[in-house]
């Protein structure tokens, strides 16, 4: 039995294999595993006996046969506890057959079971096998910063910094993949000239010219250059491999040059005979779907679109277009499949509009619906902040088309059902990955995941932002590289990590769930607090702003679409830019914007306390407080203002704030601090900040990184009167400053993410450009306040451009007063403002340059006045009773004595 192992292993190790090798071998295993005597094999070589018949019919490309035969490879493994080590290859292989028979779930599990078994000793090539094969899970999936991050890390280990010349053949070809990979990625991250650059130095080598020809061509199609385009694609035809990735870029290329209807051609001549359900074909038929909606045959689209599904899906086989898939789970092809729910969507939508069936547009919706459930999952199944923000934009699209839809239906019907459908969707698609960030943090702690997980997250974290910080200061070429390494181990390391928590099944389910809109407790919460609620939303070719008050849910459209987009960051360089000598001056582009924004409900706004606000697209970090009133004054005199990112963010259960403990912190109050090519001023009206509140004062060399992460958990309120660094090209840069330390002075968005704000009332950020950064149109900005809202704190007062000391200090001091006084945190800013607007003293801190930088995004307002009101009369109640009992103990001993009892 031994002898012929052996020499079956011998020909399937063979220098030079044919498929006479391969069968011979293939035939002598087989022979060995029918003999009764097998059982007397030892379990690693029959272990391994399986593993290569598997191999073998991979080979063959019988997949199902290499899928039973790796099983029974692992089962022999797992039944007799051979060592991981011994596991490794067979459940790798099994996850690889998987994905090439297009099933998902299963080639995932399995991957990812492999990636468990990756510890101790293993063989570089295997190991980065496995991180190439996860890295195109992840690709496929969607999630494409990760997918990098896998594809990185196993060039890394296959190659490390060897150029093509410097490796033996097999080593070039692995180089060619892996940075083949990356590009790929680095196109659907919207980076096309870091991807260019890539492909084109793969042009040099030589290998599998027509892949990266292809891949160039996708760039440039990508970039509507139509011409560049083609000549890579006529270079790369292969007339006896036509790939479906070929035949999609070749239909983009007819359909930029206005030949749609030999686009559509080359599609169903290379679809017609192809019926398996094959994840790779269903962008095919999206775009067939997409060309005949153009041409108004929306049942054929419908059609297309609901084949793209099931090959998309690949458990979803029904043939019925009125029917979606209900169970979903995250595949190969998400984008795809999103895409396709929506194309449907768009199809029975406009049948229902064409043929006024109102069937057809109960379809519409439930497709939409379908889309915008299955977008939900996938953004939940991403492991990082990075992947939910990019998907979160690529899914807003189908958003603007569903609402638009059910917004047109109800303008001509005023069906209530469908405006607050529409409303519900504004609101979900806003900050989705934020959302999701925060439940999955707060579930960590509710789902009693072990101690030990949670503590090792916390440690990666923390290792994670030590190099980072490192990466951030050294200029050393060489030493930056050694360092991007090994954040990388980290990145996956965390992955992992991530991966076993998923395996607990009370914080899956429990971190999947949505925040959804519950109307009549918003309404609830609105009307204690006197709010009036404007929630806005871009829909691509409109503007949509939502009211909703205690008693009813409304909707307007703004008038001019271009006129406001245009005036949007004309006015924001405005207010935020100020000259010496000049005075602003209300009117102009400010009136304008405030009859655009506010003129369906300008005369109500007097019936308000407070304005919340929920911006959306371009109007990100626009301070409304500057927007002018009916009067022709500012917005902010004559109610307060604050935001929020979504609806879904506010809390169905009240928190009760306290503010008995609040620290402060001053680091830059005596002096300033110059590092290398950054230059941080002195703050000398901080001191003035902190000293307006009755609480600890942190200062100077004390106040350092290191103090406030051990005050942070104790703190009510956080006070920072320090400085920002806002990185808009690379936020993960910016930075919060402290007094230099041997632990650093820079608190980075990573670690602030980190933290345990649940507990905490408020984070004043007095600090420059904490609300400023690059601008997601579905998410809002990406910057330091984001990073405070993912750590769990409810309520940020934050700055939008570079702060003024003096000014700053002043509103602090006032905010702090009137909060003492029992005001919302929202009336207390408005009462501190307007206390500037109206001091002499501060006239020339009167520009919106001085004031509206600082904003309030947080919860709605709740004010302790009824409370103090409350207790007031409780004492006054406790007082009067106790002088009546008083009085007649006294009334009752004089009695006594005169002999009246």
């Amino acid at each position: 039995m031994l002898e012929r192992y052996r020499m079956a292993t011998s020909l399937f190790e063979s220098d030079a294999p044919t498929e006479s090798t391969d069968s011979l071998s293939e035939a002598i295993f087989l022979e060995m595993v029918n003999d009764p005597g097998f059982v007397t094999l030892e379990k690693d070589l029959q272990l391994d006996v399986f593993e290569k018949l598997g191999t073998l019919a991979v080979l063959a490309t019988k997949y199902e046969l290499a899928i039973a035969r790796y099983r029974t490879s692992i089962d022999i493994g797992i039944s007799s506890q051979l060592a991981d080590s011994l596991l490794f290859d067979p459940t790798l292989y099994l996850g690889e057959s998987y994905y090439l028979l297009g099933k998902a779930d299963s080639s995932i599990f399995f991957l990812k079971e492999a990636e468990k078994r990756l510890h101790g000793p293993m063989a570089t090539n295997q190991s980065s096998r496995l991180f190439n094969s996860l890295g195109v899970i992840y690709y496929q999936s969607g999630n494409y910063s990760q997918a990098v991050n896998y594809f990185s890390k196993a060039k890394n280990l296959t190659i490390g910094q060897r150029d093509f010349d410097e490796l033996e053949p097999y080593y070039r070809y692995a180089l060619f993949s892996f940075l083949n990979n990356i590009g790929s990625c680095l196109v659907n991250l919207d980076q096309p000239d870091s991807a260019l650059s890539i492909y084109k130095n793969l042009l040099i080598s030589g290998i599998d010219t027509d892949k990266t020809r292809l891949q160039i061509a996708r760039i440039f199609l990508d970039l509507n250059e139509v011409d560049s385009a083609d000549r890579y694609l006529q270079q790369a035809v292969n007339q006896s491999d036509v790939s479906p990735f070929f035949v999609d870029l070749r239909a983009e290329a007819l359909i930029q040059k206005g030949a749609r209807l030999e686009a559509e051609d080359l599609l169903v001549d290379f679809l017609e005979n192809r019926k398996e359900s094959d994840f790779r074909l269903a962008p095919l038929y999206n775009k067939l779907g997409d060309l005949a909606l153009e041409k108004g045959d929306f049942l054929g689209a419908a059609t297309h679109y609901h084949q793209a599904i099931v090959r998309a899906d690949g458990n979803f086989d029904q043939q019925d277009i009125l029917k979606n898939p209900s169970d979903y789970s995250v595949g190969f092809a998400s984008n795809h499949l999103f895409e396709a729910l929506i194309g449907k969507a768009k199809a029975f939508g406009r049948l229902a509009k064409g043929e006024k069936s109102e069937p057809y547009f109960g379809y519409s919706v439930a497709s939409f619906q379908s889309a915008f459930d299955f977008a939900y999952l996938v953004a939940n199944y991403y492991d990082n902040d990075e992947a939910r923000v990019f998907f979160s934009d690529f899914v807003l699209e189908g958003y603007r088309d569903g609402i638009n839809q059910v917004l047109e239906k109800y303008f001509e019907t005023s069906e209530q059902a469908l405006l607050e459908r529409a409303f519900a969707w504004s609101e979900e698609s806003k900050a989705m990955g934020l959302n999701i960030g925060i439940r999955e943090k707060r579930v960590k702690t509710l789902e009693d995941l072990p101690d030990d997980l949670i503590q090792k997250e916390r440690d990666i974290q923390f290792s994670l932002s030590q190099i980072q910080q490192k990466i951030f200061a050294e200029s050393d070429e060489q030493q930056r590289r050694i360092l991007n390494e090994l954040a990388l181990d980290k990145r996956l390391e965390l992955s992992r990590l991530h991966g076993q928590f998923a395996e607990f099944p009370g914080y899956t389910k429990a971190k999947g769930e949505k925040n959804s809109i519950h109307l009549a407790e918003l309404k609830e919460a609105l009307e204690r607090s006197n709010t009036l609620l404007l929630s806005f939303f871009d829909a691509g070719s409109a503007w949509f702003a939502f009211t909703l008050d205690e008693q009813q849910l409304k909707v307007y459209e703004i008038s001019d679409y271009a006129l406001l987009n245009n005036a949007i960051p004309k006015f924001k360089t405005r207010i935020s830019t100020f000259e010496l000598g000049k005075e602003y001056k209300t009117g102009g582009i400010g009136t304008q914007l405030s009859k655009l924004l506010l003129s369906p409900i300008m005369s109500k706004l007097s019936d308000y306390d407070n304005l919340m606000i929920i911006p959306h697209s371009s109007l990100a970090g626009l301070p409304f407080e500057v927007l002018e009133n009916q009067d022709g004054g500012f917005l902010v005199e004559s109610l307060s203002i604050s935001y929020q990112l979504s609806s879904t963010f506010f809390s169905s259960e009240k928190t009760k704030y306290l503010h008995s403990s609040i620290v402060g912190f001053a680091p830059f109050h005596s002096a300033g601090l110059e590092t290398g090519d950054e230059k941080l001023d002195q703050l000398p009206y901080s001191l003035e900040e902190l000293e307006s509140f009755k609480g600890e004062k942190i200062l100077d060399s004390a106040a350092t990184k290191e103090k406030f992460l051990d005050k942070v958990d104790d703190a009510n309120i956080l006070h920072l009167a320090t400085h920002a660094v806002a990185k808009s090209a690379q936020p993960e840069a910016a930075f919060v400053a402290f007094f230099p330390h041997e632990s650093g002075n820079k608190l980075y968005p990573i670690e602030i993410s980190g933290l345990s704000l649940e507990n905490t009332s408020l984070v004043f950020l007095s600090a420059c450009e904490t609300n400023y950064g690059s601008l997601s149109a579905s998410e809002g900005i990406i910057g330091l306040s984001r990073s405070f809202s993912f750590a769990g704190c409810k309520n940020l007062i934050t700055t939008l451009w570079k702060a003024e000391d003096k000014a700053t200090a002043y509103i602090s001091a006032r905010f702090y007063v009137y909060l003492d006084e029992g005001d919302s945190y929202a009336i207390a800013l408005q009462k501190a403002k307007n206390d500037l607007l109206s001091d002499p003293t501060m006239a020339q801190f009167h520009h919106p340059a001085f004031w509206a930088h600082l904003v309030l995004i947080g919860d709605l307002p709740s004010s302790e006045k009824p409370i103090l009101m409350y207790s007031l009369l409780l004492g006054l109640l406790l007082l009067m009773v106790g002088l009546f009992w008083w009085l007649k103990s006294k009334k009752m001993k004089k009695s006594i004595r005169l002999g009246w009892i």
